[in-house]
């Protein structure tokens, strides 16, 4: 009985090994089909290729803020003209989408949102350097959504499919991952034949993650039942331990250089891809928030008791807590009538069902707590909407822990918001650091120190409100679309030649 079983187990590793064989084959033919293909229209002229991979392209989050920035840095870089005058490859640009989207549509919807006109900017089609921007779209892009049960294998073996589909469908020079598919690099590179970067916005898997599964500390890798079981641990630990590893690899031995969004993800991921931290090739880059949007909001100087956030409705957001402190606030300032106006707006991207359901239980939560009269939603609002909301409100709250770096909070504050956030990550780290006595804004490590520093602020706004501004828009400056456009550039057009 064991002869047999190990005879069929033989069998069909060597069935799968061999098939595995015939589809790495495959695709390499059809690889050099598309780079004969390539070729031939372009007749081997001097052209570079780059494709980012951003499988939902159209989300409209601040991830999405940094793809379609580092688009427009390099259409308008190949645009100058003396650009034009050097010696430069010519560029095609590819989006690789994991949904069908159409590109006209789409880029309407960053005009509303993000202010950022690809159709009438850039002149694509008349451009002479940027030859073409295309969105090309992956069947398998559904595969790359979080499951409930072992949810970074799935993941995994999602990101190796999504990856042999692109080098199956797109010939590229260089691939630029801007959402967070490492383990695509390493199929992109080899089997793509291509060079790869990335903007890592937060690591896939750390060593946080694993502390957090070792001591049971209550967390998103540490929920439910079977994780009080200590043998269950002891296999969970094994099990991300080696996803680390691999996660190591992809880095270090698959990508020439590194992106990371703030000095939170840096301090993690120079652990994690140590050679590329030593042969320095780990970069911070500070997302683009798009300062000169809101600085006539700024200006604005009749300011209504408005509490204002802004966030795509996610779990992680914590936009729950908001309204709770609304109403725990209207209560304790109930003595002064000045304030008996209080609201809370809420302002936030819906991608899909899961985020239309967080956003109908915002309401009902409202609703429960006896303040749906005080919190105002706007869905997927226009920059013209959001700028209004940023004008009329004097405070910009966000509740997310370990915010990776937070976007939404520099366009707080360049709006002339007073904000108040947790006292993690970016915003501890990057954003709301004093100078001397001077501080552009409030943290807050629980809801009573939310509660505490926006009655402050409340009470205070008319005495303090000038100093705070004054240094929250000017430090706002440090982190505009200009500054990422320069930095950005700085490492990748090199790459490029």
């Amino acid at each position: 009985m064991f002869l047999f079983l190990f005879s069929l187990f033989f069998k069909l590793f060597v069935i799968f090994f061999a098939f595995i064989l015939i589809y790495l084959f495959i695709t390499q033919l059809i690889y050099i089909k598309l780079k004969l293909y390539h070729n031939s229209i372009y007749k081997n002229a001097n052209i570079k290729t780059i494709s980012f991979v951003h499988p939902f392209c159209s989300d409209c989050g601040g991830g999405e803020k940094v793809l379609w920035r580092m688009i427009t840095s390099l259409i308008n870089y190949y645009n100058t003209p003396k650009n034009r005058e050097m010696n430069l490859p010519k560029l095609k640009i590819n989006i690789i989408s994991g949904r069908k989207d159409d590109k006209q549509v789409l880029f309407n919807i960053l005009k509303t949102r993000f202010g950022i006109d690809l159709n009438k900017q850039n002149k694509i089609n008349t451009n002479k350097l940027v030859l073409e921007v295309e969105l090309i779209s992956m069947k398998s892009g559904y595969m790359l959504r979080p499951k409930n049960f072992l949810t970074m294998l799935i993941q995994i073996l999602g990101q190796f499919y999504f990856a042999m589909e692109i080098i199956t469908k797109v010939y590229s020079d260089v691939y630029c991952d801007t959402t967070g598919l490492p383990f695509t690099y390493f199929i992109l590179k080899y089997l793509g034949h291509a060079k790869v970067a990335t903007y890592t916005h937060y690591p896939f898997i750390s060593r946080d993650m694993l502390y957090q599964v070792q001591t049971n500390k209550p967390g998103v890798h540490s929920r439910g039942n079977l994780n009080k079981n200590k043998y269950i641990r002891k296999i969970k630990l094994i099990y991300y331990n080696f996803i680390l590893k691999l996660y190591k690899i992809m880095g270090n031995k698959c990508v020439s250089f590194a992106y990371v969004n703030s000095t939170w993800t840096y301090n993690h991921m120079k652990e994690i891809w140590d050679e590329l931290y030593k042969s320095k090739k780990l970069f911070i880059l500070y997302p683009p928030c798009s300062i000169s949007l809101y600085k006539e909001a700024a200006k604005n100087e009749s300011r209504q008791n408005i509490i204002v956030s802004f966030a795509q409705f996610r779990p992680e957001k914590n936009q729950n807590l908001q309204i709770q402190i609304l109403s725990k606030l209207r209560k304790k300032l109930s003595v002064y009538p000045e304030l008996d106006d209080l609201e809370l707006h809420l302002i936030g991207g819906v991608r899909n069902s899961d985020d239309e359901q967080i956003f109908n239980s915002l309401n009902e939560y409202a609703r429960q707590l006896g303040v749906q009269d005080y919190v105002k939603f706007l869905k997927n609002g226009t920059i013209e909407q959001i700028t209004e909301e940023f004008s009329k409100a004097k405070i910009g709250i966000h509740t997310m822990i370990d915010e990776h770096f937070g976007i939404t909070l520099i366009e707080m504050m360049a709006a002339g918001l007073i904000v108040v956030t947790h006292n993690s990550a970016g915003a501890k780290d990057d954003i709301l650091v004093n100078e001397g006595d001077i501080k552009p804004g409030f943290l807050a490590n629980n809801e009573n120190e939310y509660i505490g520093q926006i009655e402050e602020i409340l009470i205070r706004y008319n005495e303090i409100k000038g100093q705070i501004i004054n240094y929250s828009t000017q430090r706002a400056e440090k982190f505009s679309d200009e500054a990422f456009k320069e930095k950005f550039l700085l490492r990748l057009k090199e790459f490029l030649i």
